[in-house]
């Protein structure tokens, strides 16, 4: 899982180094501005790391977590299946 992690966050900075180069806006055919779909990738692959990163239990260093005073953090819980119990 923690290859996985690292993995993750590799793609995440591909991601952000490609989405600082190309610009958030593009322009369409028609000539209309919209979101550069690297944007929802980066949101998206971040989502993803973020969730390995807590399933190791691993702290994200937040000011949260520093004022806190908690050490504990839970994990994910596993993985649901389709049409209940598998």
């Amino acid at each position: 899982m923690l290859r996985q992690a690292v993995r993750a966050a590799d793609r995440c900075e591909a991601l952000a180094a490609a989405l600082a180069e190309t610009g958030l806006t593009q322009l369409t055919a028609h000539g209309a501005v919209k979101c550069n779909p690297l944007a929802s990738e980066l949101r998206s692959a971040e989502l993803g790391l973020c969730r390995l990163l807590l399933c190791l239990r691993i702290p994200l260093g937040g000011v949260e977590d520093e004022q806190s005073g908690r050490d504990q953090h839970r994990g994910m819980r596993g993985v649901y299946s389709l049409g209940g119990a598998a």
